[in-house]
This record gives C-alpha cells, structure tokens and sequence, in this order.
C-alpha cells in the first residue's frame, strides 16, 4: 500500500507498509537472479509477514527556470516543480528509489525482467535484506542536470534484516550525476553513479592467510556464519571482518525510441577484493 501526503508547501510524506508471503515453485533456491523476479526474497516464509518498507519525509525547495509537471504514482503526489530545485529527503526508504532510477527498466515487481536488471550487479549498496534502510539524501536540479548525495545504514551482518544506525562509523556512500537529453525528440538520459561503503567486512586474501595460519579455527561457527565447516575447510570471511572501505563506479545509458520502445545500458566496475556484503541479489 502506497500512502502520500502533501504536508506544507514543498514538503510530502510517504509510508509503504509491505506484507510478504512466498512458496517458490518446486521449493527453488540458490539460482541467484537467474528466473525470479523480486517477489522471491531471501527472509520470505509462506507465512504472511507484515512489515514497514518506507516512511520518509522529503521537502522540495524550488530555485526558479521553467515549470515541471510531476505525475502522480507509487511514492510521488502530482504536483508542479521548478526545473531548478532542491531536495531533501530523510527516513526508511530503498536507495534504489532515487538513484539508478531506470524507465526502461525498474522494480522487477512490476516488469518483465527478473532481479538482475534490478541495478548495476556490482552496486552494493547498503540495504537490509529485504532492500531498504535508513539515511538521507540530497538533490540538486538545474534544467537538464542533476547532482545526488546520500548516506544510508548498512546491515549489522551481510545480507541480514537488522540494520546498524551509527551512520558515522558505518554507512554507504554514493554521488550520483545525470544529464537529460533528447534525441529525434525522444527523451534519453546518461548517469554517472559512484558509491563508496564503510562496514565491517573481510577481504578474501586476508581470509585465506588467516585459514593457512590456523586452519583449525575456520572450523567454529563465526557470528552466526560458518563457510569454513560447512563447506569442507573453506576460508571463513567472518574471521577476516574489520571495518573496511568499499568503492565502486559505473556509467548507465537509457534512451526512448519511441512511445513504447526504449533500450538501456549499464557498467560498473566495483572492489573485487572484498565480500559482497549488503546487495540483496
């Protein structure tokens, strides 16, 4: 359910509470992005759960230029905008909401594409399991350029729904710039998408030097992660865990060819060097 209200000029509040409840056909898993769309969440039951998703303040503070009309839907009132503005958004929202925003392709929810066109697939970005966390973000429009700035909580453990607040000894970071533009009078836009993570995280040399040292101590569970038992004496990142710094960089492309046609393209290059700890694909 997806509940807005126009609060003071300039200012909306937005709340999205979720319910989730899945059985995957034939009790599929560990394919990754390979069928599913986003309906197949990893913390899912077949149990109904009821849960926030979102609920965020966001206030718009027009600078002048010409007008522009926003259209009503999922987590934005219809209203009217100045093409140059400012933005403040703050509360539980997914960081997807407002960065590599796509019209080609958007939430595997509502499309055709599964979870792999959800983002860049090396965008780690901070989320709980289920996608969402806490933060702020800024934007600055000015006609066909856009500049963002967030910060969002990460999780306490990789891929878990408990999230850590403390956005000053650990967070996700990204900056994001895009132009608009037209092409045979078909919208188009280029995006420029940076993020850098601080979290406690283990890199994979030092995991492998820590198993080579003392073998025997990959054998006990770590913080409720265990890959060195349960996978024959493999490397345990649990052991390897410190605060660390994670950056990634990616360039994306989205043009309309027509009222219905549009193609897209994305590319990122992230730190290989470390454990994917947050990206919910």
């Amino acid at each position: 359910m997806y509940l807005g209200l126009a609060l003071w000029r300039g200012a909306e509040a937005y709340l999205v509470p979720e319910v989730v409840s899945e059985r995957a056909l034939s009790d599929l898993g560990g394919l990754g992005a390979s069928i599913q769309n986003f309906e197949l969440q990893k913390q899912g039951t077949s149990t109904p759960v009821l849960y926030r998703s979102r609920a965020y303040l966001t206030q718009t503070i027009d600078l002048g230029g010409a007008s522009l009309e926003r259209a009503s839907g999922p987590t934005q009132l219809g209203t009217v905008v100045s093409r140059r503005r400012l933005v403040f958004v703050v509360g539980n929202f997914s960081i997807l909401d407002f960065f590599d925003r796509n019209s080609v392709v958007g939430d595997p929810r509502r499309g055709f594409f599964n979870m792999a066109f959800l983002t860049h697939g090396t965008y780690d970005f901070a989320a709980d399991a289920r996608g969402y966390a806490w933060g702020g973000v800024f934007e600055l429009h000015y006609d066909d350029w856009a500049m963002r700035l967030g910060r969002i909580t990460p999780p306490q453990e990789p891929n878990g729904l408990p999230l850590d607040v403390r956005v000053y000894k650990f967070y996700g970071d990204q900056l994001e710039l895009e132009h608009a533009h037209r092409v045979l009078q078909q919208p188009g836009v280029v995006r420029l998408l940076g993020y850098r993570n601080r979290e406690n995280m283990g890199e994979f040399n030092d995991a492998v030097s820590a198993f080579r040292s003392d073998p025997a101590k990959n054998a006990a569970a770590c913080s409720g992660f265990s890959y060195g038992s349960e996978n024959g004496g493999a490397p345990d990142l649990c052991w390897a865990r410190k605060p660390r710094v994670k950056v990634g960089l990616g360039v994306s492309f989205e043009q309309q060819l027509s009222d219905d046609v549009g193609v897209f393209a994305r590319a990122m290059v992230s730190d290989g060097r470390t454990e994917v700890f947050v990206h919910i694909e």
